[in-house]
């Protein structure tokens, strides 16, 4: 209950606000001068007085679009009546020039310039931190996905550097092993070979004691 009161007692308070701001608006924007500036600007008194946020209800809409829907107003609104306000500034010098002095509603106009100049001075003020925050969390971001692909990369280097090195220790343990064929095979040749060359000199052997053997039998018949 307490939390609804305070609420009830701000909202009462910036609708009180918004309605002094209102009444002092509308008391400069009918003046001569106002309506003036509006000409030269192509734009409508109508569109530079204040609605209140209750004005653009819509039954059964949610209070999300109400709000958008006065924001988006609001903005629109401001904007405008700075434009109108330093064309009518220029009136009042163009007419100062002429000789005509300004009147209490100049005084009027200068202060509410000065509120109008104030308060878009706090409202770019917090539009520039906002938009400082933002950058200095996208800084963060880009630094924190820039530390991420380094220590990928390095990552990746140092598997590369591991694949290449187990790839030269797979080819010295492959040139290795081919040397201890390649000795196997030739001792292997070299027994065989010296095994073909006795096997061929008991071959010729055997075969001159078959003729010994042959010259000897056909002499004891003859």
């Amino acid at each position: 209950e307490k939390t609804l009161a305070v609420a009830s007692s701000s909202s009462a308070s910036l609708a009180r606000k918004q309605e002094i701001e209102a009444n002092q608006t509308s008391k400069v924007l009918e003046t001569p001068r106002t309506k003036e500036a509006c000409r030269r600007l192509g734009l409508f008194i109508e569109d530079l007085h204040f609605r209140s946020f209750e004005s653009f209800h819509i039954p059964g809409d949610m209070k999300e679009k109400q709000q958008l829907r006065f924001d988006h107003y609001e903005k629109k609104r401001k904007e405008n009546l700075a434009m109108v306000l330093a064309e009518r500034a220029k009136v009042i010098a163009a007419n100062a020039r002429k000789g005509e002095l300004p009147g209490i509603q100049s005084a009027q106009f200068l202060s509410m310039l000065e509120s109008l100049f104030e308060k878009e001075a706090k409202r770019l003020e917090t539009d520039l931190k906002s938009q400082l925050r933002q950058h200095n969390s996208l800084v963060k971001e880009n630094e924190d996905q820039l530390r991420k692909e380094g220590v990928l990369q390095e990552k990746l280097i140092e598997r590369e550097k591991r694949k290449m090195q187990a790839q030269r220790h797979a080819a010295d343990h492959g040139a290795k092993v081919k040397e201890k064929c390649d000795a196997k095979l030739a001792a292997s040749g070299l027994i065989l070979a010296k095994q073909q060359e006795e096997y061929e000199k008991k071959q010729e052997s055997y075969a001159r004691e078959m003729l010994a053997e042959k010259e000897r039998l056909e002499r004891f018949q003859g």
